[in-house]
């Protein structure tokens, strides 16, 4: 059952209609034992005969509000996070809209959102380094940390935003591919408002993206990191007046060591360590005797 709603909230229009036909065929099955919340399922999705769900304006909102019933919410999350973090505009567009109506709703009280940032860190790191999942996960995350979804939970507790920057920093860690950097650097940017622990991670991962070897990472790091830290104007209250003309004035496609030292200066004024040079990183380990 739990299989079957995961592929009723995929992004492929088909497979949605078919798995969750047959999942509501089984659930009319007075026959079949033991389905979990049996119940709750029929109380809320009475009339599923009639709905298009092939069409994602009526099968997203449908099924998004199972993600209260615990047995199903792994599932449901799993091909949910596909869906709002893939590329299909209408797709997008609707998943997305469920998603954050759904969380929005629990975002006041910060204990209910426990269960699901427990339930996406594990995601993540069930998932790293497969694009599948990690990608879409990555822009779920984003859209989720950029609407205030975690905010209250953040400011109870900074171990969400830590974790979640340890995950993502593995999960670019030697990536050459610049399209996912640039979908990171999102949430990087995000991570600045997610507590102290959070904001030194990402800070130091965007700063390392600063003297990337693409330009366009480079130029993308600068720039949102500037948007960034103007929305976020209170997380460096001391030095953003100084740090603000450094990112704006400094011409990201210079060439890398002539960028090397306005990259220092600004780890400095954001209290972050600056990145080791590789070779300085080589010449720090001891010596191997033969």
């Amino acid at each position: 059952m739990c299989a079957l709603l995961k592929q009723a909230m995929e992004k492929i229009d088909r497979t949605r209609e078919h798995a969750a036909t047959l999942f509501f065929r089984l659930l009319a099955n007075d026959d079949l034992p033991h389905v979990p919340h049996r119940a709750e399922l029929a109380a809320l999705l009475d009339g599923w005969e009639h709905v298009d769900w092939q069409s994602a304006a009526e099968s997203f909102p449908r099924l998004t509000p199972l993600l209260a019933l615990p047995v199903y919410r792994r599932a449901l999350l799993q091909g949910l996070v596909v869906s709002v973090g893939g590329l299909t505009e209408s797709i997008v567009k609707h998943s997305s809209a469920s998603l954050l109506h759904f969380l929005k709703a629990r975002a006041v009280m910060p204990a209910e959102l426990l269960p699901f940032a427990a339930l996406l860190l594990s995601l993540f790191e069930e998932n790293l380094k497969r694009d599948r999942v990690s990608l879409p996960l990555i822009r779920t995350l984003d859209l989720l940390l950029s609407n205030g979804v975690f905010d209250r939970l953040a400011a109870s507790d900074d171990s969400f935003g830590e974790q979640l920057a340890v995950l993502l920093g593995k999960e670019v860690a030697g990536c050459a591919d610049a399209a996912k950097l640039l979908v990171a650097i999102d949430l990087l940017c995000d991570l600045i408002n997610l507590g102290d622990k959070a904001r030194v991670k990402s800070l130091g991962l965007l700063s390392v993206l600063l003297c990337h070897k693409y330009p366009k990472v480079r130029r993308t790091a600068g720039s949102k990191l500037y948007e960034a830290l103007i929305t976020y104007d209170h997380v460096l209250p001391d030095d953003v007046d100084r740090i603000l003309p450094l990112l704006s004035d400094t011409n990201w496609d210079d060439p890398v060591a002539s960028l090397v030292p306005v990259r220092n200066e600004l780890c400095d004024l954001m209290a972050v360590p600056r990145p080791l040079a590789k070779r300085s990183v080589a010449a720090a380990r001891p010596a191997v005797l033969p």
